[in-house]
């Protein structure tokens, strides 16, 4: 696979062929600068789903000659003003992500029509990795479903409380 080529050059697991078979004598490529990537991804069409005719799964091969293109989608991070200047591009502002958290489990915690992570899907994952059955759908009839109220959620006077 290569990926032992990421390690440094005298690295000991870079010469055991007992575990991996071979040496590995590849260097790590250069890694892009962050203007270089959002040059490359630039004019990306991002095209999410089935194709509504085939009804199949979007695919594009390479054709010989093409430019490997290794993203399938520009992601939401590029249109940070700091993201192009970043060392290292998986390390973002924290504030972008305690506010996600934040909102998230505010959200939860208040039962927010739609911005809940609690949800019906959530309920049935449950059921389907056989976790906190406390937590599952419980089937009344053929199609209705009772859903147990979870112990971090709050009555609603308990949510008035907390919105003073």
């Amino acid at each position: 696979m290569g990926h032992r080529r990421f390690l440094r050059a005298d690295h000991p697991l870079r010469y055991d062929t007992c575990t991996f078979g071979d040496i590995e004598c590849g260097i790590a490529p250069v890694p892009l600068s962050g203007r270089q990537i959002l040059e490359l991804t630039e004019n990306m069409q991002t095209k999410f789903g089935k194709d509504p005719i085939t009804k199949k799964p979007r695919t594009k091969k390479r054709k010989n000659g093409d430019p490997l293109i290794i993203w399938k989608r520009k992601s939401i991070w590029f249109k940070l003003p700091y993201w192009k200047d970043l060392k290292m591009h998986h390390n973002f502002d924290i504030m972008h992500i305690e506010k996600n958290v934040c909102e998230n489990i505010v959200n939860t915690l208040l039962a927010v029509n739609g911005k809940t992570k609690d949800n019906i899907n959530s309920r049935y994952d449950l059921q389907a990795l056989n976790i906190r059955k406390d937590l599952q759908p419980i089937d009344l009839d053929d199609d209705e479903f009772f859903f147990p109220p979870a112990p971090y959620t709050m009555e609603s006077d308990q949510q008035r409380t907390f919105c003073k």
